[in-house]
């Protein structure tokens, strides 16, 4: 999980985490045509409210984020195919004018209900 806008927010995080996604496909493509493997990841990209902090014990502490915004973006990576990069509605608005969007439909999510998904093609000229 990578967070673009916590603890501090960050002007075009959704831009950013986009950005690092298509680089990260990328490389793992390129990876498999070297190894001759058979490798792809999925993303899953949501942008909205989040409770950020660090949780756990003495022991054992960590920064993560927790929330709605967070498990729907963790549906969404678990909802798409090899390759493939989703973005909720929230984040979709706010990259209309930047990324090359598709409309997948309303995908059903566990534990949460609908939401319309959108899958990255890629960056719009003028964003490259």
């Amino acid at each position: 999980m990578a967070v673009f806008g916590a603890p501090l927010p960050v002007p075009g995080g959704e831009l950013s985490a986009v950005r690092c996604a298509l680089e990260m496909r990328d490389s793992i493509a390129a990876i498999a045509k070297d190894s001759g493997e058979d490798l792809a990841i999925t993303v899953g990209i949501n942008s909205g409210s989040v409770l950020a902090g660090s949780v756990g014990s003495k022991r054992r502490l960590e920064y993560t984020v927790l929330g709605d915004t967070v498990n729907v973006a963790s549906r969404l990576q678990g909802q798409a195919k090899a390759g493939e990069i989703l973005v909720g509605p929230a984040t979709a608005a706010r990259l209309a004018d930047q990324v090359e969007l598709e409309d997948t439909g309303e995908l059903q999510l566990k534990n949460h209900g609908a939401v319309n998904a959108f899958r990255v093609l890629g960056l719009k000229k003028s964003t490259r």
